[in-house]
Order: structure tokens, then C-alpha cells, then sequence
């Protein structure tokens, strides 16, 4: 059964969790990724997943959604998929993710800080012909 969670074990090149810190969606400045914002990641992302080939199966395209933290060190991390979708598909994401360019940090108060994001990915789907 996929709980929509990937274990540890599945996913060799996987990164630390966060040790016990406070997590912020609210801040004074927002990571950026590549002198861009969120949604120059998910078009990064997209891309990446398109071209490694993947085609998720029946509706897994029609939302992904995906949560993870830009640590204070720029990396994403604590990477979980919020639905359930096909196991092969969710290890490539986490891949994925994990090999991308680290962010700029986010800040509050000229503090580095976690910054946590959910993210909606949509991604063809291969046809069930």
C-alpha cells in the first residue's frame, strides 16, 4: 500500500531532515532558486521530470502536490508527497528534488531560517491506450 510517502530506504540519494527547528512560511525574505521564486522551481522541476522521461500513470498528473523545506543552508529537504501516486514515479521526484541546484536561503530579521512550500506539480500523464 502507497501512503504517499516515500520511505528513506527507498530513495538512495536522499538528504537529512531537518534537525528540531522552527519552520516558517511567513518571512521577511523568501529562498530563491536561481534568482527566481517558487515558480521558476516548479518550471525547473517540470523540465527535469519531462526530461527524464517520466510519465506518471492514469490521474497522478493531474496533481501532485509536494512538500518540503529550504533549509537554512539553501537545500531542500523533508521532501513528502502529499498524495498517493505510483511508487516509481514518487522515488524520481524525490531524485529529482534532491540533485536540484541548492536556493538562496530565506530570512527573517537577517536570520537564515527554514521556509517550508507546497507545491502543485502537474506532469502528462502516459495514455492508457
Amino acid at each position: 500500500v502507497n501512503t504517499g510517502f516515500a520511505k528513506e530506504s527507498d530513495v538512495q540519494e536522499s538528504r537529512s531532515a531537518l534537525p528540531a527547528q522552527q519552520v516558517v512560511f511567513v518571512n521577511d525574505q523568501n529562498p530563491q532558486f536561481r534568482g527566481g521564486d517558487i515558480d521558476d522551481f516548479v518550471d525547473y522541476l517540470k523540465n527535469q521530470l519531462i526530461n527524464s522521461g517520466l510519465t506518471p500513470k492514469g490521474t497522478d498528473a493531474d496533481s501532485m502536490l509536494i512538500s518540503f523545506v529550504v533549509d537554512t543552508l539553501g537545500r531542500p529537504v523533508n521532501i513528502r508527497l502529499l498524495n498517493q501516486i505510483d511508487p516509481e514515479t514518487e522515488k524520481q521526484i524525490i531524485r529529482q528534488i534532491n540533485s536540484s541546484p541548492d536556493w538562496l536561503p530565506g530570512t527573517e530579521n537577517g536570520i537564515r531560517i527554514n521556509i517550508g512550500y507546497t507545491i502543485s506539480l502537474r506532469i502528462p500523464a502516459e495514455s492508457a491506450d
